[in-house]
């Protein structure tokens, strides 16, 4: 049984183009030495054909899909019915999943199409046009020649083993997975090493599900569409229970190839030939117990034995024409496969019946870890187990799959002959575990109805989707050059094109639904007093809708003295009924160089639970793990429903925080990267703190909670009434006061005595927590912070909203009632011979400071974490005193970089399609 995960194309662009429904180029980079690892292995297709093409057609959001619910009437309502279609399907349907722009061919470059077809589908007359030119099909080749994937044991001990090898990167092609999967997917994409690749169903309806015709759900596509993914010189495809096995275990996987290619200069890929891989006793324990399973007792004695079955290759990535499975079927440039004598190395097939296997022609000098390294390589693996799962102990139904889906199989082979062992057993496997459904994306789905597809408004393009749109931006992010940050994901905003010194830089944009006038689009934007003051357009399918404000969200007025040049707007549309598009265009009209720029447009939430969230940052610099977690625990036991936290860079002990939290569904993170930039012009410099007001606008449009705090890692909120929850007590105010937008609750300095982390730094002191137990309370004057109701908010601040929807207005909360405890940490030691207020406040329960030792412990499960937030500290005062000084900008993030970047091992956010900026 195996699994199929997949990823998005990370293919890099020549320049910018017209928007077409065409992926970008696939660049290959011979000096990068890496080794790229694809796995394939899920529901997969009856033919998949390929093309050298482009074309045009109705697109994925044109066709109504990707904003309706799953069908209720197709499969249990999952979001396998999301591929449900509501226009016409037949037999003759070509469904279209991807097209590439390829440079492999020494005949030049093609456009190449990757499609599944029935036969009188591909043997119809295909066109493709480029700008309304048909430039001819030379070739129509069949790549033709799996399943619900639950074997999660299976999963970590494959990727364990190529992290082994040296592997770059592994592709997951996901279709339908348990849940205790997809954490184990989860847990290596944040490693890095793994991406995955949606897998949806084909488009279907009542009169036609293709799907039951499809051959292993479609796995010869996803091999093909391997080719064109990859970025590696070479690449191996195979299952999740597929190893490659070295006799020179000292050799690395990207060593063996270049080795091998220098005796053989016409190779192309490399076949090993298959042995079966079992262990003794059985890698999963019968009866199944998580603590039996993680003696790991199978890996003590493995062993190979002879089993016919074919090769598995690893092929040259320039080269490659017509992947499979097994091993390609073409190649350019006249290359071949070459067999690689076992002696050397050779492809172990980890079945789960192969297990416990007497064959007496075993090899016995197989090895998963050696036996110097065992005990150390067992309790690594343990703790991998342990890291994935935390405290939970994972199901597993391993077997009860395998013997529903042989029953499923043999019974459709015989009365269909079609071997797809995918929807067709979706009735025998659907209570078998708890599985979690692909639905089709933005990134991967499929085009139909190809008798159309020559009938677009060539004027009037499809919209692009995020990804799209990103890519347009930032089209060689993934391969930036070292820049000003050292090669840091910080350069990854660098901007190719010309950014003029009044540009708008737009973050997002919003259908929104508050203003009783009715539904707006709204744009939040930096820029300049020039740039804000210029005849802005939001443009909807070619259309000026007219804009109606342009706020600040600060309180700079143009033309202004403020050190800082760049400032935060948002800007909104005039109100608007109309069909909302899935992206706009803004432009300028004094500077048409710039104009039409593409914007997705993203929903603001439309109903509003009743619950409190909140949204903390922008994070920079922020190496303070102890307060991070004091934040958390807090805002926890007050009942909070999210936490948004917007990092910009972080270090690494203040991330592992951040993920174990989001592990638990209370935090989400916002990426919040730099501005773009060039050699001409850095935005950054001019910024004020970070862009931290258009953060506190993004989490207007964010939180879908009926009440939303906005603050830092070092506020907490205290109700004196300690029997009442925070959502009750602002809930009690909100039906007292009907005009009521925000709550503005007063400033109160805490101290702790000790401090949370004493220097120098030990952690079993921290753990002790003795500063929590007898919190120290006094005045300090400062502005206060606040809770508005998300609903009727118009524009937010850091300390409290500054306009409202419907007449809503800001409230002032009495101290008697609750107030604002904010937690610097210099307030830890300023509160000597200051008079203490509010000697009653308790902060936790003794039961609740050792929820915090245990978050702290499993965070920092690997050992004890470093703490130098002291030196962090005092050089970013004087930096920030030199900024000020130099420019009268307050900017502390990358005036501080030099400073800064010697004192942590920093975490630095990148532009991704969710989070970044558009000039204009």
């Amino acid at each position: 049984m195996q699994s199929d995960y997949t990823m998005l194309d990370k293919d890099s662009g020549a320049g910018p183009r017209s928007p077409k429904p065409l992926d970008r180029p696939l660049i290959y980079r011979m000096q990068r030495f890496v080794l790229l690892f694809f796995v394939v292995t899920f529901w997969f297709l009856w033919s998949n054909v390929e093309w050298q093409y482009e074309l045009f057609g109705d697109s994925f959001l044109e066709d109504g899909r990707s904003s309706q619910p799953p069908n209720p009437n197709f499969y249990n309502g999952t979001d396998w019915a999301r591929a449900y279609h509501r226009g016409n399907l037949t037999n003759e349907t070509i469904f279209i999943h991807k097209a590439f722009y390829d440079t492999r061919d020494k005949g030049g470059p093609r456009i190449k199409l990757l499609v599944t077809a029935d036969c009188p589908g591909i043997q119809d007359r295909i066109e493709i046009n480029v700008d309304g030119i048909p430039i001819g099909v030379e070739t129509r080749t069949c790549t033709s020649d799996g399943s619900r994937y639950n074997d999660w044991p299976k999963m970590v001990l494959f990727v364990e083993w190529m992290k082994r090898l040296g592997v770059a990167k592994i592709l997951f092609t996901v279709q339908s997975v348990s849940r205790d999967v997809q954490k184990v997917i989860d847990h290596y994409k944040h490693e890095g090493i793994v991406e995955s690749h949606g897998w949806p169903l084909l488009p279907f309806n009542e009169k036609l599900d293709p799907n039951h015709g499809v051959y292993y759900a479609m796995d010869n596509l996803d091999t093909q569409h391997c080719a064109y993914w990859t970025k590696s010189k070479y690449t191996y495809i195979g299952d999740a229970d597929d190893f490659i096995y070295l006799r020179n275990r000292s050799q690395s996987l990207f060593d063996f190839c270049e080795e091998s290619r220098k005796s053989d200069r016409m190779m192309g890929g490399l076949a090993f030939k298959h042995y079966g891989f079992s262990m003794h006793p059985g890698f999963v324990p019968f009866p199944y117990g998580f603590d039996a399973f993680l003696r790991l007792q199978g890996l003590r004695s493995v062993t190979a034995f002879k089993n016919k079955r074919d090769p598995k290759t690893i092929f040259m990535s320039q080269h490659i024409k017509m992947a499979w499975i097994h091993y390609p079927r073409q190649y350019h440039h006249n290359r071949h496969t070459v067999e690689v004598p076992i002696s050397k190395g050779i492809y172990l097939h980890a079945r789960q019946d192969f297990d416990n296997n007497d064959d007496p022609n075993r090899f016995s000098y197989l090895k998963y870890f050696e036996d110097a390294e065992m005990e150390k390589g067992l309790a690594g693996l343990r703790q991998v187990f342990r890291d994935i799962f935390g405290s939970s102990e994972p199901e597993y139904r391993g077997r009860d799959s395998e013997v529903a889906m042989l029953n499923c199989k043999r019974r459709e082979n015989a009365t269909s002959g079609c071997r797809d062992n995918s929807v067709s057993c979706y009735p025998d496997m659907a209570y078998v575990d708890d599985w979690i459904y692909t639905a089709p994306t933005l990134a991967t789905y499929y085009w139909i109805d190809f008798a159309r597809l020559t009938s677009r408004i060539w004027f009037n393009p499809r919209p692009l989707s995020k990804y799209e749109v990103f890519r347009q931006y930032y089209p060689k992010i993934e391969a930036q050059r070292n820049l000003s940050y050292h090669g840091s994901n910080w350069d990854k905003s660098y901007y190719r094109f010309d950014i003029p010194n009044n540009a708008i830089f737009v973050h997002k944009a919003f259908y929104d639904l508050r203003d009783p006038a009715g539904p707006r689009i709204r744009v939040i934007v930096t820029a300049t007093c020039a740039g804000i003051g210029d005849e802005i357009d939001i443009l909807v399918d070619g259309a000026a809708i007219g804009v109606e404000w342009k706020t600040c969200t600060n309180s700079v007025k143009c033309p202004t003295n403020e050190g800082c040049p760049y400032w935060h707007y948002d800007i909104a549309s005039r109100v608007y009924k109309d069909r909302v598009p899935d992206t706009i265009h803004v432009s300028r009209r004094n500077n048409r160089t710039a104009a039409l720029q593409v914007v997705p447009l993203d929903r603001s939430p439309s109903k509003y639970s009743n619950t409190v969230s909140a949204c903390i940052g922008p994070l920079y610099w922020a190496n303070d793990w102890p307060r991070v977690i004091l934040f958390v625990e807090y805002w926890k036991k007050l009942g909070i429903k999210k936490i948004l936290f917007t990092p910009i860079v972080v270090s690494k002990t203040v991330q592992r925080v951040i993920d174990y939290y989001k592990k638990q569904g209370i935090v989400e993170t916002h990426g919040w990267p730099l501005l773009p930039f060039n050699e001409k012009l850095d935005p950054n410099f001019g910024v004020y703190v970070v862009s931290d007001n258009l953060d506190t606008q993004h989490c207007a449009f964010w939180s879908s909670s009926r009440y939303t705090f906005v603050g830092d890692i070092d506020e907490l909120l205290v109700i004196r009434n300690t029997s009442q929850s925070l959502h009750d007590y602002v809930a009690g105010v909100d039906k007292k006061k009907k005009d009521l937008g925000g709550l503005l609750f007063p400033h109160v300095a805490l101290g702790l005595n000790p401090p949370l982390a004493k220097n120098p730094f030990n952690f079993n002191d921290y753990l002790k927590l003795d500063g929590l137990k007898k919190p120290i309370l006094f005045a300090n004057n400062r502005a206060p912070k606040s809770i508005f109701v998300t609903e009727s908010v118009k524009i937010a601040w850091i300390h409290s909203p500054r306009a409202h929807f419907r007449g809503r207005r800001n409230h002032n909360v009495p101290a008697k009632e609750a107030i604002y405890l904010h937690a610097r940490e210099n307030f830890e030691r300023d509160f000597v011979n200051k008079t203490m207020l509010f000697t009653d406040v308790q902060l936790f329960t003794e039961s609740e400071l050792e929820n915090i030792r245990k978050a702290a412990s499993e965070i920092f499960i690997t050992g004890p974490p470093s703490y130098n937030v002291d030196k962090v500290l005092k050089e970013m005062d004087a930096c920030r005193k030199k900024s000020l000084a130099k420019t009268r900008c307050r900017d502390q993030v990358v005036s501080c970089y030099a400073e800064m970047i010697k004192l942590d091992d920093w975490v630095f956010t990148e532009p991704t399609e969710e989070s970044y900026y558009i000039p204009v």
